[in-house]
């Protein structure tokens, strides 16, 4: 059995334990300190990829921004069409067909009976401080009130009387009677002339544009 003696003084030995201990302090801060440079690099790549998603969000917010405005001004031509379409649908909601109106007159004339004058008005037409015209399939009574001349080779009766049975069968007139009726020679002939009136019902208007201005309309 060997016996180690350790014949230097106390002093160097705890130099040299203080050494160790100071070069191991050194070497775990010196580790600390790689490890918070890691971090710092990673939250700094954190960060910049944070700015950087900013910086396109805000890029993005005014890109969207830059097409309302440009869109605005398409967004108010529309709104402008729009209220000009409307203009037009009520302006042309209570227009009456007059050719068709005439058209059927002239079918509720028998060939013994002629019509002479033909006068139309409408409520406002008639006068200024009446109601306007009803709408459409309001069912608001009269839209115009129709007054007519004529004359029939049949007298009273049965040709004036046929005149207003033939109104009677008229989907768009309602109301009518005969105002006047007198004995008159036409032609070396005696005729019975008469007068009358009548009313429209709202099945007169043209109904064109209810269903709204079909494309390309006003343009």
């Amino acid at each position: 059995m060997t016996a180690r003696v350790n014949l230097l003084p106390p002093e160097i030995g705890e130099r040299a334990r203080a050494r160790r201990t100071t070069s191991f302090t050194i070497g775990a801060v010196a580790g600390w300190i790689a490890v918070l440079g890691v971090l710092y690099i990673v939250q700094l790549g954190d960060l910049n990829a944070a700015r950087e998603e900013r910086d396109q969000a805000r890029a993005e917010v005014a890109r969207l921004q830059a097409e309302v405005d440009r869109l605005q001004e398409y967004a108010e031509l529309d709104r402008l069409v729009t209220a000009r379409d409307n203009v037009i649908t009520v302006a042309m909601a209570t227009e009456i067909s007059w050719a068709r109106v005439l058209n059927d007159l002239a079918l509720t004339f028998p060939p013994s009976s002629s019509l002479l004058t033909f006068t139309a008005a409408t409520p406002t037409a008639a006068d200024a401080g009446a109601a306007t015209p009803p709408p459409p399939g309001t069912d608001g009574g009269s839209v115009a009130a129709v007054s007519f001349e004529g004359y029939s080779v049949e007298r009273y009766a049965p040709g004036v009387e046929r005149v207003l049975i033939k109104f009677e069968e008229v989907d768009t007139f309602f109301d009518s009677y005969v105002t006047q009726a007198s004995n008159e020679d036409r032609a070396n002939t005696e005729v019975t002339r008469f007068s009358g009136t009548y009313d429209l019902t709202d099945d007169a208007y043209t109904g064109r544009y209810a269903e709204g201005l079909p494309p390309g309309v006003g343009q």
